[in-house]
């Protein structure tokens, strides 16, 4: 009786070692999955970051050139070469190129690169617009207001800066 006790006992002491060591290298592997995945939102949130950076300065460069217009503008200087100012502003969008490695790498589903193209498009309408305003076939004396425009580019940068982190929480709730 005590033989067959001891078998009973032997059997079950293997069962829970194997128990044991299945719940081990199972929980080895869900826990190597999740520093994967933490060490994944880990990098897209150093690359958006670091494009919201980058835009963010050009922005501010864009800043300091409207600010050079407007004091030139309040000496009366009217006619004025905005080339660099409108130049700084299309190359915007060139800060999401940045981000399309992280896209391909982590993400596949194109989420970042279709903010750029986006951008792109309604910079390229305001430049357009800005044109219309102050371009030699402009409507004389039509009048608008310097600083809500001049400060257009800045809103749209900071709308498509909001999209990009809100794209980047997306992919984190469903991941």
């Amino acid at each position: 009786m005590f033989e067959n006790l001891s078998i009973g006992l032997d059997i079950a002491t293997a069962l829970s070692v194997i128990a044991a060591a299945t719940a081990f290298i199972w929980n080895s592997v869900v826990s190597k999955k999740n520093e994967l995945k933490e060490r994944k939102k880990a990098v897209i949130k150093e690359q958006v970051f670091k494009v919201a950076d980058r835009i963010i300065k050009e922005s501010y460069a864009i800043l300091k050139e409207t600010t050079l217009i407007e004091n030139e503008a309040r000496r009366g200087k009217m006619q004025q070469d905005l080339s660099t100012w409108i130049d700084k502003i299309l190359e915007l969008p060139n800060s999401f190129k940045q981000l399309r490695p992280i896209d391909n790498v982590y993400c596949g589903d194109g989420r970042f690169k279709k903010i750029e193209p986006a951008f792109r498009k309604e910079l390229q309408e305001f430049v357009n617009y800005f044109y219309t305003l102050v371009g030699p076939d402009r409507i004389e004396g039509e009048k608008w207001d310097f600083d809500t425009v001049m400060n257009t580019p800045n809103e749209i940068t900071m709308k498509y800066i909001t999209r990009l982190y809100q794209e980047t929480e997306d992919y984190f709730e469903k991941n």
